[in-house]
């Protein structure tokens, strides 16, 4: 098997991911599961080849100085592709996560209808979990709310680009940082100068892509963005604790420029493949007074009795999954 039947293969096993690692089968992830594919050891020259028949235009060169790539791709009209390029001891590794080349829906992501109300207002909406918990799809989601409703200009920065979103009511700028613009901050600065409505930031990586975040949000923007915390809490105190100076006016900038956090983990569903467990944070009059004043540890109560805002913590939600039969097992929390 080549590079386009093992991809066409884990879209028939409805596999997430491709791993493919000189000297040994490659492997796929289905339902947060490895499966290896029975095949001959790969050569290290071989998975070289696959990137290049993935990305003609890459550039050699970048690989020998920096040891890894990071890169996006569509295949035909049916799958886009995220790519993982790295050196190990044994030679080369590649990593592909498989993406619909249609940009999902909310009810695609098993996500809430309520949700499309996160996307019709200025503000900070930060979508939270580990690596493969369905960040990015929720981010696309949002935008396609965005981009079904209203006539507003979108601005993307993103490393890579995963899903490619079509204009329908919206005009909307995808950037790749390291081929349209140099990392995120220049390209959220540099975004406040292209009269945006609505910036989707890939992540909040560093101190000063949370600082021009905040700004623009406060400044009349929609702005959608993910961070690697656990959950909603972590969330807000991470933010609060990387912007430490001049705490009182961080808190208070935070306090009233935040929508929601969304953090979320994907669950082997009972049926087969995966389901989102999701813990929100709603910015109530509630949870404003509490990051204002700094008793962040308070916001677990409040999103506990705040089910009525949409509010709900990880436990609760796994315990409705369970309820209705759509997971097996609680995981450990």
């Amino acid at each position: 098997m080549g590079l386009k039947e093992w991809i066409e293969y884990a879209l028939a096993r409805g596999a997430s991911d491709i791993h493919v690692g000189s000297g040994v089968s490659p492997a796929l992830r289905v339902s947060g599961r490895l499966e290896f594919i029975p095949s001959t050891p790969v050569p290290a020259q071989a998975i070289l080849g696959m990137v290049e028949e993935l990305v003609p235009s890459v550039d050699r060169r970048g690989w020998a100085r920096d040891d890894e790539m990071d890169f996006s791709c569509s295949m035909a009209d049916f799958v886009r592709i995220r790519g993982h390029l790295y050196r190990t001891h044994q030679g080369w590794s590649l990593a592909l996560r498989l993406l619909p080349a249609r940009v999902p829906s909310l009810v695609d992501l098993h996500l809430p209808a309520w949700f499309e109300m996160l996307a019709n207002q200025p503000g900070l909406v930060v979508v939270t979990g580990p690596t493969g918990s369905g960040k990015s799809s929720t981010l696309a989601a949002l935008v396609h709310c965005v981009n079904q409703a209203h006539p507003w200009h979108i601005v993307t920065i993103e490393d890579p680009i995963e899903f490619v979103h079509d204009p329908v009511q919206a005009r909307i700028d995808q950037r790749e940082v390291g081929t349209h613009t140099r990392d995120f901050t220049s390209g959220l600065r540099t975004a406040l100068r292209q009269d945006p409505d609505v910036i989707l930031i890939g992540e909040l990586r560093d101190v000063s892509t949370m600082e021009v975040a905040l700004t623009a949000a406060e400044t009349g923007h929609l702005v959608l963005t993910t961070m690697h915390t656990g959950d909603a809490v972590q969330t807000v105190e991470r933010i609060l604790g990387s912007l430490d100076q001049g705490r009182d006016m961080v808190r208070w900038q935070l306090a009233s420029v935040l929508r929601a956090v969304v953090a979320q983990r994907l669950l082997r569903a009972r049926a087969g493949g995966l389901i989102p467990a999701l813990e929100v944070l709603v910015n109530t009059p509630a949870v404003t007074n509490l990051i204002r004043t700094g008793q962040t540890h308070q916001l677990r109560s409040v999103m506990q009795t705040g089910r009525v805002h949409g509010m709900q913590t990880f436990a609760a939600h796994i315990q409705q999954l369970l309820d209705g039969g759509l997971i097996e097992s609680s995981p450990s929390l």
